[in-house]
């Protein structure tokens, strides 16, 4: 069968983000407290900038800060 897996994840438990650009297309990860690392490979290099944007504008509305870059 076709699957995929599925893991989530507050925002106020990430610790990290990096991305990795290439020529085409950009790799992120996003380190968690107690949970590891996500990984997102193979996507778009605005798509990359888009998700770091909103989770570093999420961490910086909310009064606790939790993410670490």
């Amino acid at each position: 069968m076709i699957g995929f897996d599925e893991k989530i994840v507050p925002f106020r438990y990430i610790r990290r983000i990096e991305v990795d650009t290439h020529l085409f297309g950009a790799d992120m990860l996003i380190k968690v407290y107690g949970s590891g690392n996500l990984t997102v490979k193979c996507i778009g290099k605005n798509a990359a900038d888009s998700i770091k944007e909103a989770l570093i504008n999420y961490n910086n509305k909310t009064p606790i800060k939790g993410m670490l870059i």
